[in-house]
């Protein structure tokens, strides 16, 4: 089965816990999150403005979400992994967005945004440079991952985040594209 993103968007939302990752002195740094939702397949999240987490992404804004749904038996066994760059949302309306998405889904979170808790919350978007789909249903093997690339947030993460990708990978990006092995 392949995904599209109304697939994909379907399974971000139904995932109950995330797994952000960060970077941490140049190794990974994990934790569960539950404070987070799907804007079609940007994921959005709060946090403490006090946390590793918010440091982390402020020196270096590359994450990776997994998300994965519980009690899955292996032979349909699915995970999606959206590797991307975190902004941080300060603008009231994004920040609103955000805080009402994550209600939706959140009932505690719902709560706390009522009751105005949430004044040391920072909010983020995550703008997807990869969405990688393993879904054993298709195939237990490298033909059960799907591997989808954001072409315009690969070049944009170029010229925002300074990273150098020549006209040669540019090449190379548009041949994989053109052979079926990259889908945007």
């Amino acid at each position: 089965m392949s995904f599209n993103n109304g697939k994909i968007t379907a399974y971000l939302s139904k995932t109950r816990l995330i797994v952000l990752a960060t970077v941490k002195d140049g190794k990974p740094a994990l934790r569960n999150m539950a404070a987070f939702a799907a804007d079609g397949t940007s994921p959005v999240f709060s946090t403490h403005k006090d946390t590793d987490k918010v440091r982390q992404m402020e020196a270096n804004p590359h994450v990776s979400i997994l998300f994965v749904h519980e009690k899955q038996r292996l032979r349909s066994f699915i995970n999606i992994t959206i590797d991307g760059i975190a902004h941080r949302v300060d603008d009231k309306d994004g920040q609103e967005r955000i805080i009402s998405l994550i209600g939706a889904r959140n009932e505690l979170y719902r709560n706390r945004a009522a009751m105005g808790n949430l004044a040391e919350q920072v909010f983020y978007r995550v703008e997807p440079i990869e969405i990688k789909i393993i879904d054993f249903g298709k195939s237990p093997s490298p033909r059960g991952v799907q591997l989808i690339r954001m072409d315009n947030v690969k070049r944009w993460r170029a010229a925002k985040v300074g990273a150098q990708i020549s006209a040669n990978q540019v090449r190379n990006f548009d041949n994989e594209k053109r052979a079926g092995s990259v889908h945007d």
